[in-house]
C-alpha cells in the first residue's frame, strides 16, 4: 500500500533563484535575437559613445550644428586658402578683399570682374585688341572716381558725383583704345549709406591670344 508522503512548498528562496534565472535567460535570448538597428538613444547611457566607437569619416557636415565648430576645434596652421571662400574674407571694420585677374582675347564678350559694395566693374577685349573696364553702381546716388597715369606719364581722372544704376564709368576716361595698354589708376567708389570701396589697378597688354590684361586689388565693405 503507497504511503501518503507530505509535499513541500518550495522555500522563498528558491522561488527568488528560479525567478532570477528566468529573467537572466530571457536577457540573453532577447539579445541573441535582436534584430538590427534596435539601439535606440535611450539603451546608451549619456557619455558612453567614445571616439574609438565612430567610423573613420562617419561624421557629416549634417551631423553639426551650425556655429559650433570653434577655433579651439581647428588645429593651427590646418586650414589652407582652397576652405576659405573669397567673399567671405574679412578685415578691419569688416573691410572685404578681392582679387581680379582678367586676361581675355580679342572680340571677348563682356565679362564681371567685381561686384562689391554697390559697385561693379566690367571687362571687354575689343577685336583689335583693346580692353575696356566700365563701373556701374546697384544703388542711386553714389560717387565714383577714377584716377589713373597714361603710358605717357600723364595723371587724368574720371568721376560722376551722382552715379545711379542706369549710369556707367569708363575708369580710362577720355583714352582712345590704343592708350590703354599700359597704364595704372585707382578708383574710389562711395555710397550714401556708408559703403566704400577702392580699387588699385593696372593694365598690361600681352602678345597671343589674351592681348587684354587687367589686375586689381579692390578694398571695400
Amino acid at each position: 500500500m503507497p504511503l501518503d508522503c507530505p509535499r513541500r512548498r518550495p522555500s522563498p528562496a528558491l522561488l527568488i533563484a528560479c525567478l532570477a534565472l528566468f529573467v537572466s535567460l530571457s536577457g540573453v535570448a532577447w539579445a541573441a535575437t535582436a534584430g538590427r538597428n534596435t539601439v535606440v538613444s535611450t539603451s546608451i547611457k549619456n557619455g558612453q559613445v567614445k571616439g574609438v566607437d565612430l567610423a573613420a569619416n562617419a561624421v557629416t557636415s549634417a551631423k553639426i550644428r551650425n556655429g559650433q565648430v570653434r577655433s579651439a576645434d581647428v588645429g593651427d596652421d590646418s586650414l589652407v586658402g582652397a576652405d576659405i571662400a573669397e567673399d567671405t574674407l574679412t578685415g578691419v571694420a569688416g573691410l572685404q578683399l578681392r582679387k581680379i585677374n582678367y586676361r581675355a582675347a580679342s572680340s571677348a564678350p563682356i565679362t564681371d570682374l567685381l561686384n562689391l559694395g554697390g559697385l561693379i566693374l566690367r571687362a571687354s577685349c575689343t577685336a583689335g585688341g583693346n580692353i575696356s573696364v566700365l563701373a556701374h553702381s546697384t544703388v542711386d546716388n553714389a560717387a565714383v572716381q577714377s584716377v589713373f597715369i597714361t603710358d605717357g606719364g600723364q595723371a587724368q581722372s574720371a568721376d560722376d558725383p551722382d552715379f545711379d544704376p542706369i549710369d556707367s564709368l569708363d575708369i580710362f576716361g577720355g583714352l582712345v583704345a590704343a592708350q590703354r595698354s599700359e597704364n595704372s589708376g585707382t578708383v574710389i567708389y562711395a555710397t550714401t549709406d556708408g559703403h566704400v570701396v577702392t580699387v588699385t589697378w593696372r593694365t598690361a597688354e600681352a602678345a597671343g591670344s589674351n592681348p587684354c590684361g587687367f589686375s586689381a586689388i579692390a578694398v571695400g565693405s
